[in-house]
């Protein structure tokens, strides 16, 4: 694994985890208010509702306390940062693309 030296942001790992499980929770929130306002309260939402509190849970424990996991205040390697930033490419890739293709091809796929 790559050093830590070539990073423009020096964070510690346990902060990097504690952004990541804050931005998995933020996700899961925002699904649960999605939900709630498309379909309205039900198990849905507030399973959403309870993994994004999940996820903001964990970040809080990783931040306050970086030495429950090993290395914890040590700076995040560079490559943690280059499979984050393909991570979150491929997503944004899937949110704009697979709807475009759903438009264009709408018979094309398993469920046609």
């Amino acid at each position: 694994m790559s050093t830590a030296e070539g990073v423009l942001i020096q964070i510690s790992r346990a902060d990097f985890f504690a952004i990541a499980y804050a931005a998995w929770g933020l996700l899961f929130v925002v699904a649960a208010g999605a939900t709630l306002i498309d379909d309205g309260f039900g198990i849905p939402v507030v399973l959403n509702a309870a993994g994004g509190l999940l996820g903001f849970g964990i970040a809080g424990y990783y931040h306050f306390r970086p030495e429950s996991m090993d290395n914890g205040t040590d700076p995040a390697p560079q490559a943690w940062f280059e499979v984050a930033g393909i991570m979150i490419a491929l997503g944004v890739l899937t949110t704009v693309v697979g709807p475009v293709l759903f438009v264009a091809f709408p018979n094309a796929g398993i469920l046609s």
